[in-house]
C-alpha cells in the first residue's frame, strides 16, 4: 500500500506542479504582451501632444491608465532623453529615480515589475520613448491561487489512491 501511494503520489505531484508551471510561463508572457499593447496605444497616443510639446495633453493621455490597475507608473521621454510627461498610480511624488532611458525597445523584469521600453513616432519621426512599469501582484496572485488548488487536489487524489489501494490489496 506504500509503494502504491508512493508511486501515485509522486506521479502526481509531478504533473500538478508541471501544469503549474506551464501556466505560469504562459501568464507571464499574456502580460508581457499586454503591456506591450498598452504601450503601443499609449505611445500612438501620445504622438501628436509629443510633437507639439503639449505637456498637459500627454499627461492626460498618460492618466487614462488609472483604469489599468497593475500599471504603477508611466514616462514619456523626448528625443534627447529627459524626462517629458510622467504619471503615477500612489498620489505621492513621482519617483525621483527614474529608470535609465533605454536605448532599444523591449521588456525587462526589475524586482517585482515588468518594465516596457516603446518607441513614441509619428509618420516615421521618432519623437521619444515610452516607459511602462507594472507590477506582478496578477503572477502573483495566481501562482499562489493555483498552488492552492493543486495542493487541495493533491491531497484529495492522495486520499482517494490511498482509499483505492487498500481496498484493492
Amino acid at each position: 500500500t506504500l509503494i502504491t501511494m508512493l508511486t501515485s503520489s509522486a506521479a502526481l505531484v509531478l504533473s500538478a506542479l508541471s501544469f503549474l508551471i506551464y501556466d505560469l510561463v504562459a501568464f507571464r508572457h499574456l502580460l508581457i504582451q499586454d503591456l506591450r499593447t498598452q504601450a503601443e496605444i499609449i505611445g500612438y497616443n501620445s504622438a501628436g501632444a509629443m510633437e507639439f510639446k503639449d505637456v498637459p495633453a500627454a499627461t492626460a493621455t498618460l492618466t487614462a491608465l488609472t483604469a489599468k490597475e497593475d500599471i504603477v507608473a508611466a514616462v514619456l521621454y523626448s528625443v534627447d532623453g529627459k524626462e517629458f510627461a510622467h504619471y503615477s498610480r500612489t498620489n505621492e511624488a513621482f519617483p525621483k529615480v527614474l529608470p535609465p532611458l533605454s536605448q532599444e525597445q523591449g521588456y525587462r523584469f526589475d524586482g517585482g515589475y515588468l518594465q516596457v521600453f516603446h518607441d513614441v513616432t509619428l509618420n516615421g519621426e521618432h519623437l521619444g520613448t515610452l516607459f511602462l512599469q507594472s507590477d506582478m501582484r496578477q503572477w502573483s496572485v495566481r501562482a499562489k491561487r493555483y498552488g492552492g488548488i493543486l495542493c487541495i487536489f493533491v491531497l484529495i487524489s492522495g486520499t482517494f489512491a490511498l482509499f483505492v489501494s487498500s481496498k484493492l490489496q
